[in-house]
């Protein structure tokens, strides 16, 4: 197989698409990684975009130079792992957001209470006045 080849079967079998590959790789679009898919556009071992395409899909380079079945299979284990890790960072990154505007309501919440406690306070202190000014002289 070539390296190609390899790649578009690494891909398909992470069932990603070939736009969500290139989504984050520079200067590549879907036409150049079909035709590298397809031997149309050679890559070489060397090249800094096999390791761009490796690092995206979570395998080490050497996953697309082997023609070996074992090499293949150890492969899509490690990147069922990637995908495993990449789906419980975002499960933890969604977790914290949303402890992060739980406490920023909180926050808000007990802001707004403070506020009207002082607004309370105020208005208790003004009565005070009021009432210490309207009572009679001389009567404590």
């Amino acid at each position: 197989m070539s390296i190609g080849s390899n790649i578009r079967k690494i891909r398909k079998t992470l069932e990603r698409s070939q736009e969500s590959v290139i989504h984050r790789i520079n200067n590549m679009s879907q036409s150049t990684l079909s035709n590298i898919e397809n031997g149309k556009k050679p890559i070489g071992p060397d090249s800094p975009l096999l390791q761009q395409l490796a690092d995206e899909l979570g395998v080490p380079v050497e996953a697309f130079l082997s023609d070996n079945g074992h090499t293949f299979n150890n492969v899509i284990q490690q990147g069922g792992q990637y995908v495993a890790q990449q789906l419980a960072d975002q499960n933890a990154l969604s977790f914290l957001q949303e402890m992060v505007q739980n406490f920023v309501s909180h926050a808000k919440s007990q802001e707004e209470m403070l506020a009207a406690m002082l607004e309370t306070n105020r208005a208790q202190q003004q009565m005070i006045q009021v009432l210490l000014q309207t009572r009679p002289n001389g009567t404590t």
